[in-house]
C-alpha cells in the first residue's frame, strides 16, 4: 500500500511552489520509490518520460525499487536529469549508479534516454539534445522529473546565473562543474516541459536554500531553473526543511 504523504504547504513566494515535510529522511525514499513505482508502473497507452535524478539522495529509492522490481510500462521511458562526463561504468556515474534499478525494471536500452559519455562531450551534447527534441516533438508526454538541489542551491547540472543564461532556447547544455568534471544537462526549457517536479531535499546543509527558495527571501539557482513549472514540490526531511 503506497505510503500517506505528508500534506502539501503552499509557498507565499510564488504559485505552484509546494512542501511536503516528512518525518524522515528514510521516509522521503520510501515515498520516492512508490512515486517512481506508479509512474512507471501500469499500461497507460501513453508513451511518456519519467526524468530521474543524480546524486545521492535518491539512491535509497533506487535500492528499493531494485529489489522490489516490477515491469514499468512499455511505454514508459526514462532519462537523468544531468550527467557527468566519465566512463559508464564509473561511481561518478548517474546512470551507472541506479543501473541496477533500471536493469530490474527492464529501463534499458532503447527505454534510457541516457547520455552517451563515450562519445566526445561535444558529440554526446548533440546527440543528447536531438533525443529530447525528438521526444518534445513526437509529442511525448512528460508527468513527472524528480530533482534534487545541492547545499549551494544547484539543480540537475546547472550551478550558476551564468548556465541558465547559457541554456535560453536549448534542449541540453555541457557545464564545468565544481567538482572539476564536465557535466551535460537538461535545461529549464526542458524542465517546463513536465507537469510535476518533485525536489528531494536531505540532510541539513540543504536548508537555508531551501528556506530561501520557499520564502522568497534570496535568488536561488533551483528557484530559478524551475520557475516556469506548472508544479513544484519540495520533498524535506526535518533537517532540510525551513
Amino acid at each position: 500500500m503506497p505510503p500517506e504523504l505528508p500534506a502539501l504547504e503552499a509557498a507565499a513566494s510564488r504559485p505552484g511552489l509546494f512542501l511536503r515535510r516528512f518525518t524522515t529522511a528514510e521516509a522521503v525514499a520510501v515515498a520516492t520509490a512508490s512515486l517512481l513505482r506508479d509512474a512507471l508502473g501500469g499500461h497507460t497507452g501513453e508513451h511518456r518520460v519519467i526524468m530521474l535524478s543524480g546524486g545521492r539522495t535518491p539512491l535509497t529509492a533506487y535500492a528499493d525499487l531494485a529489489a522490489n522490481p516490477e515491469h514499468a510500462d512499455p511505454d514508459a521511458l526514462t532519462v537523468f536529469s544531468d550527467e557527468r562526463v566519465v566512463p559508464r561504468n564509473s561511481s561518478d556515474n548517474n546512470f551507472h549508479q541506479a543501473l541496477p534499478f533500471l536493469e530490474a525494471w527492464g529501463l534499458v536500452g532503447d527505454r534510457a534516454i541516457a547520455v552517451h559519455t563515450e562519445l566526445p562531450a561535444l558529440q554526446a551534447l548533440e546527440v543528447f539534445q536531438h533525443k529530447l527534441a525528438r521526444l518534445r516533438a513526437d509529442g511525448v508526454a512528460f508527468p513527472l522529473a524528480l530533482l534534487g538541489i545541492g547545499a549551494d542551491g544547484h539543480t540537475a547540472g546547472l550551478f550558476s546565473r551564468e548556465h541558465l543564461e547559457q541554456a535560453a532556447g536549448r534542449c541540453a547544455i555541457l557545464v564545468p562543474r565544481p567538482d572539476g568534471l564536465d557535466g551535460i544537462t537538461a535545461t529549464p526549457m526542458v524542465l517546463s516541459w513536465f507537469d510535476r517536479i518533485v525536489v528531494l531535499a536531505t540532510g541539513a546543509a540543504k536548508r537555508p536554500r531551501i528556506t530561501e527558495w520557499f520564502t522568497g527571501s534570496a535568488d536561488v539557482i533551483a528557484s530559478m531553473a524551475t520557475a516556469s513549472c506548472p508544479l513544484v514540490e519540495i520533498w524535506a526531511d526535518p533537517e532540510a526543511a525551513p
